[in-house]
């Protein structure tokens, strides 16, 4: 049976103020109390690691990351998880985050923001993503190859797109009155490296178009396509861009795979390429050619795998639903407490950018005066540890 824990946050209000004190605490903090870096760090650690302390962390820092005002910010933490640790061990995960976050985003939406903290039906939802996303299986994301300079002169281009034979998916996505030729026989390479199952090799054709197009923007203010193959909520000077042409060319490419080999990820492979065609500040640039490498994978790797689907997301219901039912007792513990004051959205991405720490932060001689309150949040720590060790 799994066990949850609820930590119990430390109101700033209870903490005895040292009356010597020549200035008042302005330093900025969670609803729960937390300095907001340490929170958004702790959330990531609490993320990554396994078990059910971690999965008690990971629900607690949620509810106060959302309940002070991180609402999107933990989105973008949840895909960048899911992109660095899941990718192509669930691809299914990317169906379900992008339909279950449109779904919290409408209410978010509509609703003022307390009512929105304070819905169970949210915070199940809320709870029931983050607790999925934690069971998936994972697995590194592949490392995108070097393209050397040498790489983009005419000579070698020649050379290494000779052998292609022409692709009837890069036909169907290639307009001579729009696009360059090299366009076409570059796309022939990547085909090629799609059909062998070269993922790497994929990705380097991939990575050169990106690069190719740079050059050409850079040196002649030029580019490789000057098709619109962008949505409309892009700009005009993006719509353009080389990345719609290898998303659509992966899509035609799958499509030839599905008819071929059975391969039956047809939702998955929509959800991402649209993740990478529609704009969202959730998703970075680099976040969003991430997604078409995830999208490269499943093509090269997939037709070789036993069961040509994607594996089911959740494979104990009734333990699932079990887990979600504590999310309420979580954002109740958090919801006790004042609204933070200040720009905490600010504060917080300063603890998003770059890995989860391990292990404490060392504090200047400044921050030793804050002590008292960092060591009972420790206390707290301590004395879970201990109870999910049976120790009490």
């Amino acid at each position: 049976m799994v066990r949850f824990f609820t930590l119990s946050p430390i109101s700033l209000v209870d903490m005895e103020q040292d009356p010597t004190s020549p200035e008042e605490d302005t330093t900025l903090r969670t609803r729960s109390g937390y300095l907001v870096i340490d929170a958004v760090r702790s959330f990531k650690i609490a993320l990554e690691q396994s078990g059910a302390t971690s999965a008690g962390k990971s629900l607690h820092y949620t509810a106060d990351l959302i309940c002070s005002g991180c609402f999107e910010l933990w989105q973008k933490l949840l895909w960048e998880y899911a992109l660095d640790h899941v990718g192509i061990a669930s691809p299914r995960i990317f169906w379900f985050l992008r339909r279950r976050f449109s779904d919290l985003d409408t209410a978010w939406a509509k609703l003022p923001a307390e009512q929105f903290y304070k819905t169970v039906e949210y915070q199940k939802a809320v709870g029931e993503t983050l607790l999925v996303l934690r069971s998936c299986p994972r697995r590194p994301a592949l490392k995108m190859p070097k393209v050397a300079p040498e790489c983009h002169n005419d000579e070698w281009v020649r050379g290494a797109t000779a052998a292609a034979p022409a692709s009837a998916a890069v036909g169907r996505v290639y307009r001579p009155s729009h696009d360059l030729p090299i366009l076409r026989r570059v796309g022939d390479e990547f085909a090629k490296a799609i059909a062998d199952g070269g993922t790497e090799k994929a990705f380097f054709w991939m990575k050169w178009l990106f690069e190719e197009d740079a050059k050409l923007k850079k040196e002649h203010g030029g580019s490789l396509t000057t098709l619109d193959r962008g949505p409309a909520q892009w700009n005009s000077k993006q719509r353009n861009s080389v990345g719609f042409f290898i998303s659509a060319l992966i899509l035609e490419l799958y499509k030839d795979l599905a008819a071929r080999t059975g391969l039956r990820m047809h939702e998955e492979v929509q959800a991402i390429l649209q993740l990478f065609q529609y704009p969202d500040k959730r998703l970075t640039g680099k976040r969003r050619i991430d997604l078409l490498c995830l999208a490269i994978q499943i093509c090269c790797e997939v037709p070789r795998w036993k069961v040509l689907a994607a594996p089911a997301l959740v494979k104990d219901p009734v333990a699932l639903e079990r887990a979600v039912s504590h999310s309420e007792s979580f954002f109740r513990e958090v919801l006790a407490f004042d609204a933070p004051v200040g720009d905490i959205q600010k504060e917080a991405k300063k603890g998003a950018t770059g890995k989860a720490q391990k292990g404490p932060k060392q504090l200047s001689k400044k921050q030793l005066k804050q002590m008292s309150l960092e060591e009972h949040l420790a206390f707290n720590d301590a004395a879970i540890e201990k109870f999910m060790a049976g120790k009490f």
